[in-house]
């Protein structure tokens, strides 16, 4: 691993943009716990020939967050983003069922009102922009319904797909962690400087983490055998 290591270091020392960039930003260089992948670009599709379209009004818990949101801020200024929204979910936990009711018949009003401007809003669209609606709207859905079906997997414990030898090299030279500061076009160039560095290495040297990404495959063709095997025992659908 030393040895892997230093025969990188002489890659990076090679690389001064990217140094550079890692000194200006800490944490850029390193390794990470919760990896982020910026290569992962948002599939949410819009277009600039639509008009803006009505929002959707907030649930019955998140009106009640948005009005409590800023009055435990004010009371307790050093609460983390984390405490915050869980002392809210307990504050609307323990809300009597009437008070909560408040609350739902205002979301009722709200929706009614939504459904309303969104028939007006389709009315003045064009036959080209309600089938850009629509489509948008299906690929939203299915979104949705992919994050839905790989939330109940996690639950379920399923085994993780496994990195191929390029991620293991990003993994083990770059913090991928959002840092305060930077923008998504900054962060993409870091990587795309990374890609270059991956180029440029020796097929050797690049086989190391081919070679480690097939053992991982290999692991987990085993694990996802083994996990198939017990949903199929206890009767769940995957």
């Amino acid at each position: 691993m030393a040895a892997t290591l230093g025969a990188f270091s002489r890659i990076f020392h090679q690389k001064c943009r990217i140094l550079s960039i890692s000194a200006i930003r800490p944490g850029f260089l390193g390794g990470s716990e919760h990896q982020w992948l910026p290569w992962k670009q948002d599939t949410k599709q819009f277009s600039n020939d639509l008009p803006a379209k009505p929002k959707r009004p907030l649930t019955t818990f998140f009106l009640f967050s948005t009005e409590q949101r800023p009055k435990l801020t004010a009371m307790e200024p050093n609460l983390s983003v984390t405490d915050l929204s869980k002392k809210i979910a307990a504050m609307w936990k323990d809300l009597p069922e009437d008070e909560k009711e408040v609350y739902r018949l205002e979301f009722e009003s709200r929706r009614e009102k939504y459904m309303e401007e969104m028939e007006e809003y389709r009315s003045r669209l064009t036959d080209e922009q309600l089938e850009t609606v629509t489509e948008i709207g299906r690929k939203k859905r299915e979104m949705r319904a992919k994050r839905r079906h790989k939330m109940e997997m996690k639950k379920l414990n399923k085994p993780k797909k496994p990195p191929t030898g390029y991620s293991l090299f990003i993994r083990a030279h770059f913090n991928q962690q959002m840092v305060g500061g930077r923008t998504r076009e900054e962060v993409q160039a870091q990587f795309r400087e990374a890609a270059s560095i991956w180029r440029s290495l020796p097929e050797d040297e690049k086989q190391q983490y081919n070679e480690e990404a097939s053992l991982l495959t290999e692991t987990y063709r085993e694990e996802m055998d083994e996990w198939k095997r017990k949903m199929e025992e206890d009767g769940i659908a995957t």
